[in-house]
């Protein structure tokens, strides 16, 4: 496990884009679908069942902010977690004209013949690269990106880090079935007593529940009851007194 303040330290300039939490991740996972274990679909279905619904056709890019990714390691089950925020920017000219509006020098100008070499090798003299991004046409607005222009977009990564193992998955809430376990194998007999168990269990919580709601409703008759001879008494004008 690794803090966001850890992954921050790592990074040349990090992100702090404290919006991108005001919109739900988009989930993305790794080496799920093609499994066939039964308790790594159950895990798939979970974490997808984690975020909202996404309609390809109904998305909006301005509300796309996050990117969670779940990986899992097919040999050892163990699901690796990332969080990323997208970045973006219009890509309107060389990468070294635009570090150099910004007054950002290259180092080891002495080694130039000429301008060019600026412009066709900018990454080779420049200390700090921006990193890999990925050229784009967005069909919609993103962020301040007009729709329809030649963007980079690329994934920066804003933590924390997670490694998750699929331990124990139970139906319902905490006093559900077993329904996989990492540590424990029980024979066919042993589930058949559990399931009797539990069945016995989930009859007696039952009529405990059934019980207590007649107790309710008794003490509710009473109280209507009451209210009703009081209101009568008052009616006649009479004097109300509480029964014995």
């Amino acid at each position: 496990f690794e803090t966001s303040s850890d992954v921050r330290k790592t990074q040349r300039r990090p992100q702090n884009d404290l919006m991108a939490f005001h919109m739900p991740a988009l989930p993305i996972l790794n080496n799920f679908s093609n499994s066939e274990k039964a308790h790594v679909k159950m895990a798939q279905t979970l974490l997808t069942n984690m975020f909202p619904e996404l309609r390809v056709d109904k998305v909006k890019l301005g509300q796309c902010k996050r990117v969670i990714l779940f990986n899992l390691d097919k040999e050892t089950e163990l699901i690796d977690v990332r969080q990323y925020v997208i970045a973006g920017h219009r890509h309107t000219e060389n990468k070294a004209v635009k570090r150099l509006e910004k007054r950002r020098l290259p180092k080891r100008m002495n080694r130039m013949a000429d301008i060019s070499d600026l412009l066709l090798r900018g990454d080779a003299y420049f200390s700090d690269s921006d990193g890999e991004a990925e050229e784009v046409v967005l069909p919609q607005k993103f962020r301040n990106i007009s729709a329809n222009t030649k963007s980079l977009i690329k994934l920066v990564e804003i933590g924390p880090r997670m490694t998750l193992s699929i331990h124990k998955i139970m139906a319902g809430f905490l006093d559900g079935e077993v329904l996989y376990h990492s540590v424990i194998q029980r024979t066919p007999e042993e589930i058949e007593d559990l399931k009797r168990i539990r069945k016995k269990k989930d009859a007696e919580r039952k009529a405990r529940r059934e019980e207590q709601e007649a107790k309710v409703a008794e003490k509710k008759a009473l109280k209507d009851a009451k209210k009703k001879r009081r209101e009568a008494r008052k009616a006649k004008g009479g004097r109300v007194t509480s029964p014995s």
